[in-house]
């Protein structure tokens, strides 16, 4: 459906679906000023926490942040007191990897997730969603997207934008730069002169690059790549055994073979060629979004724990909005993963990935809290998951906390206005109920979610609907194991 008919039909409809925003009743005046007091800040820049701290919101900012006393600020006409005494509060979560659903967009708010960095989409309808929630037509976190994957034929998915020659590659970065992307992605099949060109491209129009890849991680990060995706490129660099490389080279037009690379050679990594490696990605800056929370499932430790969660978690009558065709695939990922992932081979190559996150953080390296959240996962809930899997893979609390606020802004250059809680910066925050630092599982205990200075109704709406929702394919449905039908 072409751009202008999706927010046509917005347009028409926007009015259909209850606001998850906190609406002012009549005989109130909203407040000009917000001030959250008495709560531990921390802020996400890295620094210690600050306790009995000050939060001056203005408009939909940032104005004043201190520690102490806030009376000249509490006095002002107009202001809205908050107390948050014996509270933390941090800045509004970013989850670095998701494919966006209009339905999840509850589920998001509610867990704190204040923007997404959408990875791969039908680009008319990502691009009308952006626009439909920025311009507050629908609910929803702020939405940073790449629109449809770069690939090459015979392609992966259904919504990819598939190029078989550098000027291909060049034409769709400039298409893609001109409809309004945040970054480009490059996906499976893409080959290395391709991906050169692709980073050269996104470069000259002020684009990042980020890719879930089957070229070497070296020979991406040499290329000027921002950021690999399910840390993918990790384990054909850290290989050296010919047979294995090569087969990589000759499959790579295989879709399952390519989707199935990360996991399958982990197990092949080679530990004696991490720190080189690692050497190279700090230098060029390279960063690591390992999303181990789906791409794991099955193999981690918590996946038991996380499936009693979601199992209890969908019983509630309020989220009648979840597809039952999502609620099958939510359920049914457990089981699925365990049975594909049983080879005791996978806990071998967690291990190693573990292993490669902890030194390559340990070098300096910057890592993205990512859910890869799409038709099958717990939108929300699953970054909190990946949180808690990076401070099992090494990550302090306070880095894994950075690795969802402060580090996908900075990435995708956006960390002027996103990521932590300073004075001048979009007012997105959080207010939780457990200190983070002494248990990272504690982030789940959301009280309070601010968003662009407002603060948000978090409760979940029967009456939620999704406006429009996104084109799922037969052959997309079949890779979920759902039945194979197309969404209206």
């Amino acid at each position: 459906m072409p751009v202008f008919l999706l927010l046509f039909f917005l347009l028409l409809l926007s009015g259909c679906s209850s606001p998850t925003k906190q609406t002012v009743g009549q005989d109130q005046a909203p407040a000009g000023k917000i001030v959250l007091r008495g709560g531990t800040l921390i802020d996400g820049t890295g620094k210690g926490p600050v306790e009995n701290a000050t939060v001056v919101i203005a408009g939909n900012r940032f104005e004043v942040i201190l520690s102490g006393d806030a009376s000249q600020y509490e006095s002002e006409p107009n202001t809205r007191v908050i107390d948050v005494e014996g509270k933390y509060l941090l800045p509004g979560l970013i989850d670095g990897h998701v494919h966006y659903l209009g339905w999840a967009a509850p589920l998001y708010l509610a867990q704190g997730v204040t923007s997404v960095l959408d990875l791969g989409n039908y680009t008319p309808w990502i691009l009308a969603q952006k626009f439909a929630v920025a311009n507050q037509l629908v609910p929803g976190p702020r939405i940073f997207t790449s629109a449809g994957q770069l690939d090459s034929p015979p392609g992966t998915f259904p919504h990819s934008v598939n190029v078989s020659t550098e000027e291909e590659a060049r034409a769709v970065v400039r298409e893609h730069a001109g409809r309004g992307v945040d970054y480009i992605k490059a996906y499976t099949m893409i080959r290395p002169e391709l991906l050169k060109a692709i980073i050269e491209e996104a470069r000259a129009a002020d684009l990042v690059v980020r890719g879930h890849i089957t070229v070497s991680a070296r020979e991406a990060a040499l290329f000027g790549i921002a950021s690999l995706e399910h840390m993918s490129g990790i384990a054909i660099a850290t290989i050296d055994d010919p047979e294995i490389l090569q087969e990589i080279e000759q499959r790579r037009t295989e879709p399952e073979y390519v989707m199935a690379t990360v996991r399958e050679l982990a197990p092949l990594m080679q530990p004696e060629l991490f720190d080189d490696l690692i050497e190279l990605l700090v230098k060029q800056g390279t960063a690591l979004s390992p999303t181990l929370v789906s791409w794991w499932m099955g193999v981690h430790p918590h996946t038991r724990e996380y499936e009693e969660q979601d199992q209890a978690f969908l019983q509630d009558s309020r989220l009648s909005f979840i597809p039952e065709l999502s609620r099958q695939s939510i359920v049914g990922r457990y089981s699925r993963s365990r049975r594909a992932r049983s080879d005791p081979k996978f806990q071998v190559g967690y291990a190693k990935s573990q292993e490669f996150i902890k030194s390559f953080l340990e070098a300096g390296g910057t890592v993205i809290a990512s859910s890869d959240t799409t038709l099958g996962a717990m939108p929300g809930m699953d970054l909190h998951r990946e949180l808690e899997l990076l401070v099992d893979s090494g990550l302090s609390p306070l880095e894994a906390l950075q690795a969802a606020t402060r580090n996908p802004a900075q990435l995708i250059g956006q960390g002027h206005e996103l990521g932590t809680i300073e004075s001048g910066k979009l007012a997105d925050l959080i207010v939780i109920g457990g200190d983070p630092l002494q248990d990272i599982r504690n982030t789940q205990m959301i009280e309070m979610v601010i968003k662009d200075g407002e603060v948000l109704d978090i409760d979940f709406d029967i009456q939620f609907q999704d406006l429009i929702p996104r084109p799922l394919s037969a052959d997309y449905l079949s890779r979920f194991n759902t039945a194979e039908q197309t969404a209206p």
